[in-house]
């Protein structure tokens, strides 16, 4: 367990976040539509940067980017 200041930190976070509720946002499709593209754009922008630096990153992509350097097909092919 870890060792607590001695102005009982735990304390002070249940007290400030004790109004809080743990309910989900609902979006529409819309919504998710945007937010889904958005995250392709900035994926691709970063694995295309990784690619032009020479870089690796790791996961999925990381795997992508070794095999599209050994074999000289497109990354986006391979991710």
């Amino acid at each position: 367990m870890a060792m607590l200041h001695c102005n009982n930190e735990a304390g002070q976070l249940a007290r400030r976040y004790a109004h809080w509720e743990g309910t989900a946002t609902v979006h529409s499709w819309l919504e998710d539509i945007q937010g889904i593209g958005a995250g392709v754009v900035v994926t691709a922008l970063g694995l295309a940067l990784y690619q032009t630096a020479g870089l690796v990153t790791s996961g999925m992509a990381g795997l992508a980017l070794v095999l599209s350097y050994a074999t000289g097909w497109d990354t986006g092919i391979l991710f």
